[in-house]
């Protein structure tokens, strides 16, 4: 199968069969071209303005480090015949669909602890963000949809071409038709309930559908799901009545039902759960926020950015290992383990706790201001999690790998702060090194040279003294920055803590110059005892000899 570029590229040779089928497109890899994959749509699916739509999302990409992390088109493809078929897209060849992720207890994810999982979900939520400041709404916050690479945290949109988003040149909003049974906001299923046609016939009616609200409502299901254990949030139950006695909604009808487990009155179906107050404060506010005020009330949810800030804090808080179990990480303040607590609840199938009732809480302020992708990937294994911490007893070889890997870049929808990135770190602590130990040896070299002067002679010490602090100050300079470094940076990126980084940057220059003196005090005092020594036996020789 052939299709044509307008783009230059020509003529494009698809394999076959497909790599994915889904229900409105083929997904091909392209003869000759890595990383790079085709979406075909069939022609049942091809929507009057879907031409129109690529063409507008190619000319006008999200802004930033954003792209690199959605499936987004890069070039219209057509059939011999002229007739639309579809666009090029980036490949994502690592990782999990999210869903794999949900299951409980974790056991082939095991080592994905809560510090992974919150770095995902702040991952989610910045590129969540990107898209809303480029006034992109997904619409359909499929699950399916959002690729995890478990060992990097990093995370990818795909079908972005179902994206929603008006093209103010034109005033013509290209719609989002559909939506993921369980992820999608109230406000909405109330709209679209009794219509026939679903999204597309709302949109058609009413000329709005998917908003930025209905786009976070999604996001804190998936903060919810990762974080709690694979629950969803609306899967509560009345205190005081019995399972056996009701009927739980499922998906949309639980949301409808607004079966929030933690409103007032209401505790988790399942015993997996934890309590809001096992988890980190500012996480619980959202929450509330997002599921229990803003229901009714779409305004009142935390967007994507106060997502990004939130969770940004509860990694930092999110310290303490559990003595019986290594995978199990949790926030400071808590007195035991939930997460052996939640396992214990799920293998004897009781939730034994009545959850406190929701703080009462107000809304944050507003920051100022994508039918699935799936591509066949290769699922890790044996993901190893959290790398212990660096035995400088490893080879040259070994430690030359780490300290270059730290040297790369970090995961883009991570670092939003200059000072985070590690070209930050190396750079600050390497150069300011260099220039402590350059400024000290204004002091230095003279106070050196002077010792050297008594046992060598003013020809021999000037060049020896200078040549010894040189080659000291090179190595303090590199050589405390690598070692910290190490310890530092075999930590995975996301989960570094960069208050401390920041500090032992500041700090690594001045340890770094008193490595320098300390070394070239001890050489001296070597050089000195050895020709104090030399002089003593010249002297026994002579004396003896005479």
């Amino acid at each position: 199968m052939h299709v044509f570029s307008q783009n230059g590229s020509g003529r494009c040779e698809l394999v076959e069969p497909p790599i994915a089928s889904e229900g409105e497109a083929c997904i091909h890899r392209i003869k000759g071209q890595s990383g790079v994959l085709a979406k075909v749509f069939k022609p049942q699916s091809l929507a009057p303005d879907l031409e129109s739509k690529i063409r507008y999302m190619i000319t006008r990409p999200p802004s930033g480090s954003i792209l690199k992390h959605l499936a987004w088109p890069q070039e219209l493809f057509y059939h011999q015949n002229g007739s639309f078929a579809g666009f090029s897209m980036k490949e994502f060849a690592s990782g999990v669909d999210i869903n794999e992720l949900h299951p409980y207890p974790p056991n082939k994810y095991a080592a994905l602890d809560l510090r992974y999982r919150l770095t995902i979900c702040r991952n989610i939520a910045i590129t969540v963000a990107g898209l809303h400041a480029s006034e992109y709404v997904i619409g359909d916050f499929n699950p399916n949809n959002i690729r995890v690479n478990p060992k990097t945290c990093e995370v990818a949109i795909l079908d972005t071409n179902s994206f929603q988003f008006t093209d103010h040149a034109t005033g013509h909003t290209y719609p989002c038709p559909v939506a993921y049974d369980g992820f999608v906001a109230p406000e909405l299923l109330a709209r679209v309930k009794g219509l026939k046609g679903g999204y597309g016939e709302l949109f058609r009616k009413t000329g709005s559908s998917f908003t930025k609200e209905t786009d976070v409502f999604a996001l804190a299901e998936h903060i919810f799901l990762l974080t709690m254990n694979g629950t969803p949030p609306f899967n509560g139950l009345q205190v005081g009545k019995r399972l056996s006695s009701v009927a739980p909604g499922k998906a949309n009808d639980s949301v409808e039902r607004n079966e929030y487990c933690f409103k007032a009155g209401y505790k988790p179906l399942a015993a997996r759960t934890p309590s809001l107050s096992e988890t980190h404060p500012d996480i619980a506010r959202l929450f509330t926020l997002a599921f229990d005020k803003g229901y009714g009330s779409p305004s009142l949810r935390p967007n994507a950015t106060d997502w990004h800030e939130a969770l940004g804090r509860s990694m930092k808080s999110c310290r303490v290992q559990c003595s019986k179990d290594k995978h199990h990480y949790y926030f400071n303040g808590l007195n035991s383990c939930p997460h052996c607590a939640a396992l214990k609840r799920h293998k004897s199938k009781a939730s034994s706790f009545i959850p406190k009732p929701p703080i009462n809480l107000h809304a944050p302020n507003p920051a100022a201001n994508q039918a699935t992708n799936k591509t066949t990937v290769a699922t890790p294994t044996a993901f190893s999690g959290v790398v212990a911490r660096p035995s400088l007893l490893k080879s040259p070889r070994s430690l030359w790998r780490v300290a270059r890997q730290n040297m790369q870049a970090e995961n883009p929808a991570l670092i939003t702060d200059w000072w985070e990135r590690p070209e930050a770190y190396w750079g600050i602590t390497m150069g300011g090194s260099l220039l402590v130990a350059v400024l000290s040896s204004l002091y230095f070299v003279p106070v050196v040279r002077q010792l050297f002067i008594g046992i060598m002679g003013k020809s021999i010490a000037d060049p020896v003294a200078t040549t010894v602090y040189a080659i000291l100050s090179v190595v303090a300079c590199f050589l405390l920055p690598v070692v910290y470094g190490l310890a530092y940076a075999q930590r995975p990126p996301a989960l570094r803590d960069y208050g401390l980084s920041g500090l032992l940057t500041v700090v690594a220059p001045f340890a770094s110059a008193v490595v320098v003196l300390l070394l070239a005090l001890v050489i001296s005092a070597a050089v000195m005892i050895a020709g104090i020594v030399v002089i003593l036996a010249i002297l026994i020789g002579v004396l003896s000899g005479g």
